[in-house]
């Protein structure tokens, strides 16, 4: 009796694991990678991108001309994002608000300006 049990519940146990699996049928066809491709940024913004690179870490600088007005910048740090671009991190602060920022280098070899959300 105990083994016709045994057998009944491996028995629906393996029908269960069976009726679970998803099938993908015979017409599914694996998509192609999507290409990231990033947005064009302005002149201005690759110009300020370069002049934060040349900045030396742990130094605040004062500058005039920034996205946000004058702001004093310090170069925090230096890391590896996700996409293996090497970054610099940047803390802008202008007289009423502090934005975070980075400048990461693209495969291209050019630097592209990043607005950090925290």
């Amino acid at each position: 009796m105990k083994s016709k049990i045994i057998i009944t519940m491996t028995a629906f146990t393996a029908v269960m694991l069976a009726g679970c699996q998803a099938p993908r049928g015979l017409q599914h066809e694996v998509s192609a990678p999507q290409v990231v491709v990033d947005k064009q940024q302005s002149e201005e913004l690759q110009q300020f991108a370069q002049t934060l690179v040349k900045q030396l870490s742990g130094n605040a600088v004062v500058q005039e001309v920034t996205p946000f007005g004058p702001a004093q910048i310090s170069k925090d740090r230096e890391y590896v994002n996700g996409l293996g671009e090497q970054c610099y991190r940047f803390s802008i602060t202008t007289e009423s608000d502090r934005h975070y920022a980075a400048v990461c280098r693209d495969k291209d070899q050019q630097w592209r300006y990043v607005e950090l959300v925290h």
